[in-house]
């Protein structure tokens, strides 16, 4: 099972004073009624008091629109092309380039 892609907001440079202080990874699978809420949610909650964060959504091989609406909810989406399960570890070595380490 390979990723098959990512969205471009994964490459966003980040400046030092952007770094994030948390990272999120919601692994989904046709979720495209909830993911926005989802991703809503979260951001709001971590939004006070402010906290710089991200949120991944690891898109294991959905035939909705949840890549669509994940992304719409501004969360960098990572995607598979079938079902796998086990996408996530696949995910997060696909942003090992991605941290920024002090």
């Amino acid at each position: 099972m390979a990723l098959t892609s990512v969205s471009p907001r994964a490459y966003e440079f980040k400046r030092v004073s952007d770094r994030v202080e948390l990272s999120i990874v919601i692994s989904a699978y046709n979720e495209e009624g909830a993911i926005g809420e989802t991703v809503s949610r979260i951001s709001l909650a971590l939004s006070k008091p402010p906290t710089r964060f991200e949120i991944f959504v690891d898109d294991d091989g959905s035939t909705d629109g949840t890549r669509a609406v994940a992304e719409l909810s501004d969360a960098v989406v990572l995607s598979s092309a079938e079902k796998a399960w086990s996408t996530l570890p696949l995910s997060l070595r696909a942003f090992e380039a991605h941290v920024v380490e002090d």
